[in-house]
């Protein structure tokens, strides 16, 4: 194993740029000393960090460094890589109380539709029910939002097998596109193990409750939700009728 000797490693700390590197500060006694993270990461590669006058392996110290710097920038690139993935198809299944249903929409027409949802919140948040309802009733109707999907579908929740089997039929015939999942939380687990069955490759599954706010996916994702709510009341006056 390789030592440089104390004043060597002295003038190495002592260097401006190995201080902003290592983001040295000094003690009191003028030793300098290696702040969290980096101290805590040699560390445990057992890299020691004693102040000048004892041996430093310091050879071993800069490796790891490099060897980290790598993992972190292939870490980024992984990332990017992910978040430059375009999807062709967006699905989104939802319940409500009763009710399931699905809904899938082309990536193309998301651009389009966006503008046209923009008064949609999560139903379960908005204070004025019933005057909500009303609302969105009308923008459903108004800006026909059905039409910009390639398919919905709502059920009783018993029925969710028929959900599922419908969304994937679809994905059987779209082995070649990249589709984009978001799951109501419960639904979420028993959703995984079907995309599994179906070897579901081309798929990227997520929990409604990771969608991220006012995120296009989030967005789009409003509509199923009114939607079933929209219908759960249609039948609820229905039953009193």
């Amino acid at each position: 194993m390789f030592y440089l000797n104390s004043a060597k490693i002295h003038d190495f700390w002592s260097d401006q740029k190995s201080a902003k590197i290592f983001d040295i500060k000094r003690s009191k006694s003028g030793h300098p000393k290696m702040q969290p993270p980096i101290m805590l990461c040699l560390k445990a590669k057992g890299v020691h960090t004693a102040p000048p006058g004892n041996p430093y392996n310091l050879i071993k110290c800069l490796n790891y460094i490099k060897l980290s710097v790598k993992k972190m920038n292939k870490h980024i690139k992984k990332k990017m890589k992910e978040k430059k993935k375009e999807f062709d198809y967006y699905i989104y299944i939802d319940y409500s109380e009763n009710l399931i249903g699905y809904s899938i929409i082309e990536s193309s027409k998301i651009r389009e539709l966006l503008p046209k949802i923009s008064k949609l919140k999560h139903y379960k948040e908005v204070k004025y029910k019933r005057e909500y309802h009303r609302s969105i009733t009308r923008i459903f109707e108004k800006n026909n939002l059905l039409n910009y999907f390639i398919k919905t579908k709502i059920r009783e929740i018993q029925q969710n097998i028929e959900i599922f089997m419908d969304v994937g039929e679809f994905i059987k015939l779209h082995l070649n596109c990249l589709i984009f999942v978001s799951v109501d939380n419960k639904q979420y687990s028993n959703f995984e193990k079907f995309v599994k069955i179906i070897n579901g490759e081309n798929i990227k599954v997520k929990k409604e409750s990771e969608l991220r706010e006012f995120s296009p996916e989030y967005k789009i994702s409003l509509v199923l939700d009114n939607l079933l709510n929209i219908e759960r009341i249609k039948n609820d006056k229905n039953r009193h009728n």
